[in-house]
Order: C-alpha cells, then structure tokens, then sequence
C-alpha cells in the first residue's frame, strides 16, 4: 500500500545507514515483556541453550539484540538468566538493557540478586557481570545490585 518509489527510497536509506555506521558501534537493544506476543522465545521458538529457568511470566523481561534472544530477567525475584555468550560486551549490553528499564519509568528500581536461580557468589563469571552492572550504574548491596 505504499506511494510509486517509496520501496525503493527505504532500501536507499538502510544502505546509507548501515554503510555509515559500523554494527559493533552499539547494539540494538529491545526490552520486551515476556509475555508480549512480539516476543516469540518460550511460545513459537525454543529458548535458547542455558543453565536458567525462563518463562513467559507476567514478572519477566527478555532482552532482544537485532532478534536474538540475550537476557531473561524476572524483575520480582531479581533473577537474571543470561541466554548468551557470557563476554563482557555482551553482559554490558544486557546491563544497559536492564538499567533503562528504570531510566525509562518501567519499573521503580532494578535489582539483580541471582543468576541462573543461584546467588550472585556462585555466578562462575560474578568479576565480569560486576564490571558490566556498575558500569551501566548499578550499585552493588547487601541484596545483589541495585539501581533506581
């Protein structure tokens, strides 16, 4: 239903877009509720291979980077399962992903207290997954990171 031409002055668009700017600049990151039918993982596909437990829950967050499934996060326990490659990039992504969640006004404060449902001390990769939370802002506590 679109106007003569304008098919073809969107695909000149995204070519000048993406051969201005490099991929690896900064990720595209989408922060759904797990529930949102535009959210296809735990419904139409499979979760990806992980250690966690992710659910369509009406608690629960998955973090989208350009369609790939990256984080589950449930927001009332705090449990963060990640469903990527464990890098510090990837983690920083995923860290800023959640850190929106309350700069956007979705939810008053964001607290990350276990990793694949065991407690932050046992996280096998807990030096990188700090590094990322306090560089995205986070504070660390008593009860895990925090941010408001």
């Amino acid at each position: 239903f679109a106007m003569p031409g304008a098919v073809d002055r969107l695909r000149e668009f995204r070519d000048t877009i993406e051969s201005e700017f490099s991929r690896d600049l900064e990720a595209n990151a989408l922060v759904l509720s797990a529930t949102d039918p535009a959210q296809p993982f735990g419904s139409v596909l499979a979760w990806p291979p992980n250690d966690g437990r992710p659910a369509r829950s009406a608690s629960s967050v998955v973090v989208l980077v350009d369609g790939a499934a990256f984080a589950w996060f449930d927001t009332r326990s705090g449990n963060l399962v990640p469903l990527c490659e464990t890098s510090s990039e990837n983690l920083r992504v995923v860290a800023g992903a959640l850190a929106a969640l309350g700069k956007d006004g979705r939810v008053r404060t964001v607290r990350v207290q276990k990793v694949n449902g065991r407690g932050l001390e046992d996280c096998a990769f807990r030096s990188v997954m700090h590094d990322a939370l306090v560089s995205c802002g986070f504070v660390e506590g008593y009860r895990g990171y925090v941010q408001r």
